[in-house]
């Protein structure tokens, strides 16, 4: 159950530093701390009420109130709902202004928001944002989620990096084997083009007999896949985290 009090330290908890704005601009007022909390606890009962639009629609009016260094949480927030409306272009550029806004989240949360910042990039088809904030995201994760690695091999083969394509999806192989996650064909599928367009014959060939082992039921082998759900429950207890430490 979140509180309105679990709201009220997890707004002085989850924001490092306040940046105040120069003394020739005049602003509005920015919302009390209390009053920040309630907004924010107003938003994420709409959203668990699963009334997305009333729940944008509020923490869009604090956001436009509060100073820029204010409002990480809040953004993580507007990426949430609009991610829940597959709106993934809003949901990413939300998620990126929490990464990387003048006032910065907590590292566990900043992380998260370079993820869905990827993440949703990546579904809206901004391979280059989706590039650079998953790499950020696996520059500063404790432990890097084999699928999500996938998907950010996948953005550098839609922009075509196939070199850093080809190191991400290994690193993906050598995660999941680490971590005991069962590997995907499409993966595999993935592993043995990006060998191919590398001039890498033998592992292209190696891989390919991998395939033939491992999944010997024939289908339609695309290496395009709609990524799983170990990012979005990832997000979504960051979420939590921000409202209820």
């Amino acid at each position: 159950m979140i509180t309105r009090a679990a709201v009220a330290v997890a707004w002085t908890a989850i924001v490092a530093g306040c940046a105040a704005p120069p003394a020739t601009v005049e602003t509005a007022p920015a919302p009390s701390q209390a009053a920040t909390a309630d907004l924010l606890y107003r938003a994420v009962n709409l959203m668990e009420s699963r009334k997305y639009d009333r729940a944008v629609a509020v923490l869009t009016r604090l956001v436009e109130q509060q100073q820029p260094a204010d409002a990480g949480a809040t953004h993580y927030l507007l990426g949430s709902a609009y991610a829940a409306v597959n709106d993934y272009a809003s949901a990413a550029t939300h998620y990126a202004l929490a990464a990387a806004g003048p006032g910065r989240l907590v590292l566990e949360a900043a992380t998260l928001a370079h993820l869905g910042a990827g993440h949703y990039a990546y579904r809206a088809g901004r391979y280059e944002d989706a590039v650079r904030h998953l790499a950020a995201w696996r520059r500063s994760a404790t432990q890097t989620n084999p699928s999500t690695l996938m998907e950010l091999a996948q953005a550098h083969v839609h922009i075509g990096q196939k070199v850093d394509a080809l190191d991400v999806a290994e690193a993906a192989l050598r995660a999941a084997q680490a971590q005991g996650e069962a590997v995907r064909e499409e993966w595999l599928v993935l592993l043995a083009e990006l060998y191919g367009a590398n001039e890498q014959w033998d592992r292209s060939l190696a891989m390919h007999g991998r395939l033939e082992r491992e999944f010997p039921v024939r289908r339609d082998r695309s290496s395009v896949w709609t990524p799983d759900t170990t990012t979005l429950q990832a997000l979504e207890a960051q979420t939590r985290a921000l409202l209820n430490p």
